[in-house]
């Protein structure tokens, strides 16, 4: 699947492997999970003004589900401005994106995969399994070159892919990407690059492909050796989980409590609001 990503097209940029994505989606909806300021979602709707698109963000930040990387906050004061052609739905996946499918009567053309920490993206990509057909565009911001890759959006991914029995033909990569072999050399000695380092030097994290019926073909015997050394990598990164969970006992499936506005923030170190 490396191998395959590294093989297509380069397109770098910002935008530039959304924009691939845009250009090969058929006629449908788009749906972004992971809005956040409106960046990505806001270039989509203005690059196609006949597509309607949906944003789903919580606009709290990310939910806790107990894992010690992606520690952002993502929280906004007010939703941001969005083209006409853009509907935004605020709340949890689990709160928003149910009632959306259920009353859904378009095909998806396009899905933009933003949010992220493996725990959202698996449970948005799953309610979307349904609706998702050989031929629709799936953009994942980000997909690879950094120290949790593994174990996030493309983990979820390939959930879906293996539910599903379908497939991905990668359409664009947004910049050179690193193997299996190299990322686990990295991560076993401690030294993976941080993240603005790698961008610099041309290791990007966005990538696109179309859905395809034929599933996923695993070079599995090019991968036996380092499968132990994988599955190493995972039980120290579960470790991790857990000793985030033991610290933070909110459960991992559930909205944690609203945030406080930023005013009751401010307020509360000087005066005990």
């Amino acid at each position: 699947m490396l191998a395959d990503l590294a093989a297509a097209p380069c397109r770098p940029g910002r935008f530039g492997v959304l924009e691939a994505g845009l250009d090969a989606a058929p006629d449908g909806i788009g749906v972004e999970l992971g809005v956040y300021r409106g960046a990505s979602l806001t270039h989509a709707a203005k690059r196609q003004p006949h597509r309607r698109f949906h944003g789903f963000d919580s606009l709290t930040g990310f939910p806790e589900d107990g894992r010690p990387d992606w520690r952002h906050d993502f929280a906004l004061r007010r939703a941001p401005r969005l083209p006409a052609n853009c509907t935004l739905h605020v709340g949890y996946f689990e709160q928003t994106l149910p009632p959306f499918l259920a009353a859904l009567d378009q095909p998806i053309g396009v899905v933009n995969l933003d949010c992220d920490i493996h725990s959202s993206a698996r449970f948005a990509l799953l309610a979307l399994a349904p609706h998702l057909r050989p031929g629709v565009v799936l953009h994942v911001d980000e997909a690879v070159n950094y120290d949790t890759w593994l174990w996030n959006e493309s983990l979820a991914l390939f959930e879906l892919l293996e539910a599903r029995g379908l497939g991905i033909a990668w359409l664009a990569r947004q910049g050179a990407v690193r193997g299996l072999e190299d990322t686990l050399g990295m991560l076993e000695s401690g030294r993976y690059p941080a993240w603005a380092d790698d961008v610099a030097v041309g290791f990007a994290r966005g990538a696109v492909g179309v859905l395809t019926e034929a599933p996923v073909a695993l070079d599995l015997a090019g991968a036996v050796p380092l499968v132990p050394r994988l599955l190493a990598r995972t039980a120290a990164h579960r470790a991790g989980t857990q000793r985030r969970r033991d610290c933070h006992p909110l459960a991992a499936d559930q909205p944690p409590p609203p945030r406080p506005k930023a005013w009751q923030r401010w307020l509360r170190p000087r005066w005990g609001v």
